[in-house]
């Protein structure tokens, strides 16, 4: 019975690991016992263990920042294409608005050269009117060529009156 306790302490290291296994806690499945011939074999062979677990942390993190980088240059190819998007829209208004003004502008034109149309047609009646004005006057003084202001301007009165 003296070995019972060396027999059941060997066993149980194993037995704990695999209870530990079928019940899913988080303990790492660790590399067979070895014997170290030194203490410093040992702490090599932690130190690798420990350098394992911190290159899967930064593999991990590489991973991570990756997938943060691809959803970054994603972010901002749908904002580039928002950006052209609401560029196009303000170039549509801003044609729109342009179309408008121009609309504008040439109904102004219009209206200027129908104003101008009208002042020159005034203008040619007046001239009309002064020149029939002037045949008039001509015709009556070769009718009064006898010098008779006197009658001319009674006649001129009456002319004016008829009209």
């Amino acid at each position: 019975m003296l070995f019972a306790p060396i027999i059941a302490d060997q066993n149980l290291i194993p037995l704990l690991e695999v209870m530990a296994a079928v019940q899913g806690r988080g303990r790492r499945a660790q590399p067979k016992r070895r014997r170290f011939q030194t203490d410093e074999e040992y702490e090599e062979e932690q130190l690798l263990l420990d350098l394992e677990a911190e290159l899967q942390q930064v593999q991990e993190l590489k991973t991570q920042t990756q997938q943060r980088v691809n959803q970054l240059l994603q972010d901002q190819k749908q904002l580039e294409q928002q950006q052209r998007r609401l560029q196009r829209q303000s170039d549509r208004r801003d044609a729109g608005a342009a179309t408008a003004r121009m609309l504008q502008l040439q109904e102004s034109e219009r209206e200027r050269l129908a104003a101008a149309e009208a002042k020159r047609e005034r203008e040619e009646k007046e001239a009309k009117t002064k020149a029939e004005e002037a045949q008039r006057r001509r015709v009556n003084a070769i009718e009064t060529q006898d010098g008779d202001m006197d009658d001319l301007d009674v006649f001129l009165a009456q002319d004016a009156a008829n009209f």
